[in-house]
C-alpha cells in the first residue's frame, strides 16, 4: 500500500530545525466573509440608493410635471382673470351708466313731486280762500213741485257775486227755472237784497219776461196764466241795485236772497 505524503506527519518527514512544518490554517470566516458582507451591503446600499435615486428622479419628474400643471393653471388663471377683469370694468361702466340714470330719474321724480305738491298746497289754499268767502246770494224755491235753478247756465242755487258789485249798477244774471213735475202752476218770483242786515229799498228787476209775468205791487213778478210743468222758464236778465247805494255797496255787505213760489192749479 503505498503512503499518501500528502498528509504531514511527523514520521515521514525528516527533522529539520531549519523547517518549521506548515501548518493549514483554517480559513478566517470573520475575515473572509466581512468584505463579502460589506460588497453585498454596499451593493445593497447603492441598489437602495439607486432606488431612492429613482424614486427621487421620479418624484421630481412628477414636480416638474406639477409644477408645470401648476404653471399651465395659473396662466389659464391670469388669462381667466384678464377677461374677468375686462368683464367687470364693462359691468362697473353699466353699474356707473345705471347709478347715473337713477340718479337722474330720482332728481326728475323729485322735482315733479315737488311740483305736485307745490300745486297741491296752492289749490289747498285757494280753495281755502274761496272757501272762507262766503257766499253771498242764495237761491230758494217754495211749493209742491220739483224743480231747479240755472244761473248763467249753470245749476246752483247759492254763489258769490263779482268783486266789482257797486251801488247804481246791474247785477247781470241770467236766471231760469227748469221744472221737472207735470200739472200747471203759478209762479210768483221775487228777490229781496240786503246791506249788511237792512233791506235795501228800491230794488228792480233787469230784463224781467214780460211773455209770461207781470209786475205786482210789491215789486215781484206773478205769471199771466198758469204754465204747463216740464218745461224750462226764464225769469230775469239780473238785478237793477238803487244809486243811494253807490258809495257804500261792496261785495261784502252784499246779500241777495232769491224766491221763486210754486201754486199747483
Amino acid at each position: 500500500m503505498k503512503k499518501d505524503y500528502n498528509k504531514v506527519v511527523t514520521s515521514d518527514m525528516p527533522m529539520d530545525s531549519s523547517f518549521t512544518p506548515e501548518v493549514q490554517e483554517a480559513p478566517k470566516k470573520p475575515t473572509a466573509t466581512k468584505p463579502k458582507i460589506n460588497a453585498i451591503g454596499k451593493k445593497t446600499q447603492s441598489k437602495s440608493s439607486g432606488s431612492e435615486n429613482a424614486k427621487g428622479k421620479h418624484e421630481t419628474a412628477k414636480n416638474h410635471l406639477s409644477s408645470k400643471e401648476k404653471s399651465k393653471s395659473l396662466r389659464t388663471k391670469l388669462g381667466s382673470s384678464s377677461v374677468d377683469m375686462s368683464d367687470l370694468e364693462k359691468l362697473n361702466e353699466e353699474n356707473i351708466r345705471v347709478h347715473s340714470f337713477r340718479s337722474r330719474r330720482n332728481r326728475v321724480i323729485i322735482v315733479l313731486l315737488s311740483v305736485i305738491l307745490l300745486i297741491t298746497v296752492i289749490g289747498f289754499s285757494v280753495f281755502a280762500v274761496v272757501n272762507k268767502l262766503k257766499t253771498n246770494c242764495n237761491m230758494y224755491l217754495h211749493g209742491n213741485v220739483s224743480a231747479v235753478y240755472l244761473v248763467d247756465g249753470l245749476q246752483i242755487d247759492e254763489f258769490r257775486t263779482p268783486s266789482s258789485l257797486q251801488g247804481n249798477s246791474i247785477l247781470r244774471l241770467d236766471i231760469k227755472v227748469k221744472i221737472n213735475s207735470n200739472g200747471l202752476y203759478h209762479v210768483r218770483f221775487i228777490p229781496e237784497c240786503y246791506q249788511k242786515d237792512e233791506l235795501m229799498k228800491n230794488v228792480l228787476i233787469y230784463e224781467p219776461n214780460h211773455d209770461l209775468f207781470v209786475e205786482m205791487l210789491d215789486g215781484s213778478y206773478v205769471t199771466r196764466e198758469p204754465i204747463n210743468g216740464n218745461q224750462t222758464i226764464t225769469l230775469c236778465g239780473g238785478i237793477i241795485l238803487d244809486y243811494d247805494y253807490k258809495d257804500t255797496l261792496n261785495v261784502d255787505n252784499f246779500r241777495l236772497f232769491f224766491h221763486t213760489y210754486f201754486e199747483e192749479v
